[in-house]
């Protein structure tokens, strides 16, 4: 992929003000650790596209229910590759649209 310049490189920086609120909501110390793990993910998501591919499914499953409290988080769409389900290749090929069944704020 960086042989073919398919990486692109953007410096972003910590977003201290979302990590604060991760921090405040989560009172679990693992599930608040768990969640910081990946929140720079969710700091270029909110950079760039809104967009996170990620298999860690116990990570999006805390910030679906931190997307209840943190309002930025709901536009963030995750897709985990290996979920079938998600029909990720058919996502990529139909250039990865917003989809609201994707995002962090969609109540299932």
């Amino acid at each position: 992929m960086y042989a073919r310049k398919k990486v692109d490189f953007a410096d972003i920086s910590a977003n201290q003000q979302l990590r604060d609120r991760v921090r405040r909501f989560q009172s679990d110390t693992r599930m608040r650790d768990i969640m910081l793990q990946d929140i720079h993910l969710l700091e270029a998501a909110l950079a760039a596209e809104n967009k996170v591919v990620s298999l860690d499914e116990r990570a999006r499953g805390q910030y679906r229910r931190a997307a209840n409290r943190i309002a930025e988080l709901r536009r963030i769409v995750w897709v985990n590759p290996e979920l079938e389900t998600e029909h990720p290749i058919q996502w990529l090929q139909e250039g990865a649209p917003n989809s609201n069944d994707r995002s962090l704020g969609y109540e299932r």
